[in-house]
C-alpha cells in the first residue's frame, strides 16, 4: 500500500492546480486516502465554493 506523504501531497496539488490552469479553470483539489477520508484540499482563486 502506499502512503502519501505530506511532500507528495504537496506535488501532487501543485500538479492539479497547473494542469487546471492550463484548462484555464479555477478549480477545487482535494487528495484524499485510499478509504476516502481526505488528506489535503486546495482551492484555488476564483474557484466556486463547493455546494454553490
Amino acid at each position: 500500500m502506499l502512503w502519501l506523504t505530506s511532500e507528495v501531497t504537496k506535488q501532487l496539488l501543485a500538479i492539479a492546480e497547473e494542469k487546471s490552469k492550463q484548462m484555464s479553470l479555477s478549480s477545487n483539489i482535494a487528495i484524499v486516502d485510499n478509504g476516502g477520508n481526505l488528506i489535503a484540499f486546495h482551492r484555488m482563486e476564483h474557484a466556486r465554493i463547493a455546494g454553490n
